[in-house]
């Protein structure tokens, strides 16, 4: 009796689970790559960007496809957008990394965007047409890490 109260506790729990993870699944074809987001968030854009906010607006995230052609040529654009919208802008990391099977560019720092102190971090991935992640982390954004986690895990060609 005890192990079917624990099985079926078991499934509830991961039911309950699966239904605050359902996610919405967006595509861009120019890129050829993909990712899901929860449903709970907020997610806008258009045929070259798309923008997802997380439900407190803590955490921003932009995903852009570049009108250039490798990745270097790429990282002078992130800079111009970077530079427009941070103030007292540092990069605390940079490096070349494999991000699910897509060699990548990632820069860390920190910055201050409308007054706020933000976290910020920018991938470039190598796609069909490089693709620029920017990450905009404000304060109170650590309670939304799993869900982060999970859009990140989910990005992947097609």
């Amino acid at each position: 009796m005890k192990k079917s109260l624990k099985f079926i506790s078991t499934l509830f729990l991961l039911f309950l689970f699966a239904l605050n993870v359902s996610a919405k699944e967006y595509k861009d074809d120019k890129a050829r790559i993909k990712l899901s987001v929860p449903n709970n968030w907020k997610v806008s854009g258009d045929e070259d960007n798309l923008e997802i906010y997380s439900p407190d607006e803590s955490i921003f995230i932009m995903f852009h496809v570049s009108k250039k052609g490798n990745i270097d040529a790429t990282r002078s654009e992130v800079n111009t957008i970077l530079n427009k919208v941070l103030k007292n802008k540092k990069t605390t990391k940079s490096s070349k990394v494999t991000v699910n099977g897509m060699k990548a560019i990632e820069e860390e720092g920190t910055g201050v965007t409308e007054g706020t102190p933000v976290e910020w971090s920018v991938a470039i991935l190598q796609a069909k047409r490089p693709v620029m992640v920017i990450s905009l982390l404000g304060p109170g954004w650590k309670k939304w890490e799993s869900a982060l986690n999970g859009i990140a895990n989910s990005l992947k060609r097609y």
